[in-house]
């Protein structure tokens, strides 16, 4: 038990300092992506590419296991991400699985009471103010006509948070708004054992095999509530628990 605790250490030691070199090294990407507007940026050939290749090499650092599985309907198309959330590495691990492709995140506005991440935060993601279903659901409403307007990939953690239970909570129910009005699909991403390698507040990175597995493309129907296809979602992301425990 104590060597693998020093191994751990050693391991994440190690790790820190590979991510540190990274991140000096894409430092003139971030500089760029942090004071162009998002609008412009998702326009630029070959950010996304560059961004790809942060991703992966951040992840590459962890020395983690990871597996990704992709169902083989992927049309191409730009769609409403689903993803379920536990850790910070679930960011890079969804960041893989746009493979390239321009794409916007969703924030919470809990983080915008970290001094530097108030100033970041907004200039890379659309903010979601999640107090309440009511506040959340303004914020996704306020984000729709960027949406409309923008080919590209739109992640949202509907969860609202992160939690380290391995379940999966109550959604949001703000993404089925936004696949309606703006007519895109949502594809549904399910991360195993993130909070595992990975738990928030912690310094040391636990070797737990992940897998990611990214989900069919799931259309909301005419006759469909939204209601109903957000437990469409859900059960699907359910489901994958089941089958993964099994």
């Amino acid at each position: 038990m104590f060597i693998d605790y020093v191994t751990t250490i050693g391991r994440s030691l190690i790790s820190r300092f590979f991510i540190i070199l990274v991140c000096i090294a894409f430092a003139p990407l971030w500089l760029l992506i942090i004071f162009v507007p998002l609008k412009i940026k998702l326009k630029i050939p070959g950010i996304f590419t560059l961004v790809d290749y942060f991703y992966k090499a951040i992840l590459a650092c962890t020395f983690l296991p990871i597996l990704i599985v992709e169902t083989n309907d992927n049309t191409g198309e730009p769609a409403i991400i689903v993803a379920n959330h536990s850790s910070t590495l679930d960011i890079l691990l969804v960041g893989v699985a746009m493979n390239k492709t321009p794409h916007v995140w969703f924030a919470t506005t809990y983080l915008l009471q970290f001094p530097l991440l108030r100033y970041i935060i907004p200039r890379v993601a659309l903010m979601v103010n999640t107090n309440s279903l009511l506040t959340a659901m303004r914020s996704l409403i306020a984000a729709q006509s960027f949406i409309k307007d923008n080919q590209a990939n739109f992640i949202i953690f509907p969860e609202g948070g992160r939690y380290t239970d391995g379940l999966v909570h109550k959604f949001f129910g703000g993404f089925a708004a936004l696949a309606r009005k703006s007519n895109r699909p949502v594809r549904p991403v399910h991360i195993f054992n993130a909070e595992k390698a990975y738990p928030p507040n912690t310094f040391l990175i636990r070797q737990y095999p992940i897998t990611m597995i990214i989900g069919p493309t799931m259309r909301i129907m005419e006759d469909e509530s939204d209601a109903q296809f957000v437990m469409r979602v859900y059960d699907w992301f359910v489901q994958k628990a089941v089958n993964e425990k099994s």
